[in-house]
């Protein structure tokens, strides 16, 4: 059986008035080294500089003796510890357990009362406390992970309270009890010992003595130093008192760990039901009883993600992953905390973790979705069908394959319809579902519906920027191209190298004659479409919208040739010509576009029209029609006179050129429709 090392009784006399008798501390301190004795005493030589003695002669003076006191400051016993960093010592929570105070005695015999704890892991065995160390050194540390079976290491402790003495052994093993990893080695330790530093070879701690087996004598554990380091992260800068620090299970009434166990249990399932309120209200006691349990702290982070209080939440959740680094739940909880604030990278580096301790569906879903959100499309894609393979329903996941498919860069084999279907009978609210909804009320021409379901999405948690694009796309249809620039950014700040909003916020930027916007789009673009249709589309546009025309009839041409059944990249290419002074071929274009629209012409927008008729306008005045160039313009005047004004036309999402505002406004002066 394990057994726990307590720290040995003394039968030191009663040590009363210890905080309220200012020149107490000073008599009582020198009454404890002087029982303590040889403490402060010269050492003594040894022949050879053996590993042990140089460690000692190095070490000793950062390892300290730890005296507990209860309520009347009567000395309880006492154990080991030492500095790990400047007013911070190390020791064993079963140490301080049920203590009131604690008081420290350092090698070269000066003392200090321990201000208070500021990590407690009872699972771990250990208590960091803020207690003044003057000049001394914190001990070096090292890895216990480095270490081979065989290795040799040292102890340093004062066992049942005689000076501080070292002992060696060897790494006999690395063993789990009860979910605790330790070091078990052959370095004796004894009551009062605990606490101590376990060192390697080099003088680095890599361990903290804790337990033996009782019943077979040789046969050590420590903590490792790695559980230290962590627990130290999550440190509180909060000195509580040493009083609050819970007593270990000896001094606990029978049955009061199954009780809590119990409780813990009632808890969670409160928590499955969403009774947050409840739940927070019976964590209360416990977490006073045990303000740092990994537990604990990790299903208040819980509650506080469920109700959207995030600050909080991640100083729970990161108080339970350091304390509990086998909690995998408590890994996939800071890890959706970590979602939540936008830091990506990290949040991805917990999940993984948690993902190999339990690669459950649900876990797969939110790694899937953390590299989504880090624009890494086809580990999201890969993970989501991962869990779709155990989960078919797994909603999470059916998002991310939605995300790439609307996006068109899925290889998963599903359809987009596929994925809707299954996604509107398990979560109806889901991101994807808005955005399909809104589309196809777009699609009906219910603008306003469209956008207050778009609007909606938005708030959505999905790192994804179709709504805003979307929506970008509705103001530009409306003519309201200062809202469509703001929702193109907010899009690409989500995902900077969207080239849709990449494209859209180009043309938006040129609508404006915003040249210097227009171009950082472009070149942002190029960097992505080094060639293929869009590239081509995107570079007929832009050199349009600055006025390079030889270079946009090039372009232009190319695209027209790449999509030869795209109206719009024929009447783009009108533009272009006009521009560039190639009216015939201007004409030749507008005639094809028109053409391959003919018979859907009622479904044209406003906007698409009137960028057709004024092309065959301008085409027919320049070679020399000016009459039908008169019966197109009269054709514009009954529909909308407002669009036989350079100021009018420039109120549609359109891009003019400056050339051929000049050109229109000449028309109108000579045809006078």
């Amino acid at each position: 059986m394990i057994f726990c090392l307590t720290i040995s009784k003394s039968k030191i006399p009663s040590l009363t008035n210890l905080r309220c008798c200012p020149d107490c501390p000073r008599y009582l301190f020198l009454l404890l080294a002087l029982l303590i004795s040889g403490v402060h005493s010269a050492q003594g030589q040894t022949k050879s500089q053996s590993p042990a003695s140089l460690i000692y002669e190095h070490c000793h003076s950062s390892v300290v003796v730890v005296f507990t006191l209860d309520k009347d400051n009567k000395l309880l016993g006492q154990g080991s510890g030492f500095i790990i960093a400047p007013n911070r010592v190390v020791t064993n929570h079963h140490v301080l357990a049920g203590a009131t105070g604690a008081a420290v005695l350092f090698a070269d015999g000066g003392t200090e009362v321990v201000e208070g704890f500021l990590a407690d892991n009872q699972t771990r065995d250990i208590a960091i406390v803020a207690v003044k160390t003057g000049n001394r050194m914190p001990l070096k540390l090292g890895d216990e992970l480095a270490l081979k079976q065989g290795d040799e290491v040292f102890a340093i402790g004062a066992p049942r309270g005689l000076d501080l003495s070292i002992t060696n052994g060897i790494v006999s093993g690395f063993r789990t009890i009860q979910d605790q990893f330790l070091l078990q080695s052959t370095a004796a330790i004894a009551p009062g010992s605990s606490g101590g530093p376990l060192f390697d070879s080099d003088g680095k701690v890599i361990g903290v003595t804790t337990s033996l087996l009782n019943d077979s004598p040789g046969i050590y554990f420590s903590v490792g130093i790695g559980d230290v380091t962590r627990i130290m992260r999550s440190a509180s800068t909060l000195v509580l008192s040493i009083s609050s620090i819970p007593g270990d299970g000896k001094d606990e009434p029978a049955g009061t760990a199954k009780k809590d166990t119990l409780e813990t249990d009632s808890i969670s399932k409160l928590i499955d039901q969403k009774d947050y309120t409840t739940a927070r209200n019976r964590l209360k006691p416990l977490v006073q009883k045990s303000p740092l349990d990994p537990t604990l702290n990790r299903m208040l982070g819980e509650i506080d993600l469920f109700e959207g209080q995030l600050q909080p939440a991640m100083e729970h959740l990161k108080i339970a992953v350091e304390g509990d680094p086998s909690d995998s739940s408590a890994k996939t909880f800071y890890a959706v905390g970590l979602f939540f604030a936008g830091r990506y990278d990290e949040a991805g580096r917990y999940q993984e973790a948690a993902v190999e301790a339990n690669p459950s569906a649900e876990n797969l879903g939110i790694l899937a979705e953390i590299y989504y959100a880090q624009r890494n499309y086809s580990k999201a894609e890969t993970q989501a069908m991962k869990a779709l393979g155990k989960d078919a329903s797994e909603d999470i996941s059916l998002e991310v394959i939605a995300g790439n498919l609307y996006w068109s860069r899925s290889k998963s084999g599903y359809s987009w319809n596929d994925v809707q279907g299954k996604l509107v009978s398990v979560k109806s609210d889901s991101y994807w579902v808005k955005i399909a909804n809104a589309i196809s009320l777009m699609q009906q021409k219910k603008y306003d519906d469209a956008s207050t379901i778009l609007n909606s999405a938005k708030n959505d948690y999905f790192p994804d920027p179709a709504a805003s694009y979307l929506l970008s796309y509705r103001y530009i249809q409306s003519g309201q191209i200062g809202l469509a620039r703001q929702e193109t950014e907010r899009g690409l700040a989500i995902d900077p190298s969207n080239a849709r909003l990449l494209d859209q916020g180009m043309f938006l930027a040129l609508i404006g004659h915003d040249e210097t916007a227009a171009a950082d789009y472009y070149s942002r673009l190029t960097a992505i479409y080094s060639s293929g249709p869009e590239q081509l589309a995107s570079a007929c546009l832009y050199y349009y919208g600055i006025g390079k025309s030889v270079e946009a009839v090039d372009n232009c041409s190319k695209s027209a040739a790449a999509k030869p059944k795209d109206h719009v990249a024929h009447s783009n290419l009108g533009w272009a010509a006009l521009d560039a002074d190639q009216f015939r071929l201007a004409l030749q274009e507008f005639g094809t576009a028109y053409d391959l629209i003919k018979d859907k012409w009622n479904d044209l927008t406003r906007t698409q029209a009137t960028d057709l008729i004024w092309g065959f306008a301008i085409a027919t005045y320049y070679t020399g029609d000016k009459k039908t160039c008169k019966k197109l313009l009269q054709e514009i005047k009954k529909s909308d006179p407002s669009l036989l004004t350079v100021t009018g036309l420039e109120q549609l999402p359109l891009v003019w050129s400056r050339k051929t505002t000049t050109r229109i406004e000449l028309i109108l002066r000579d045809v006078r429709p």
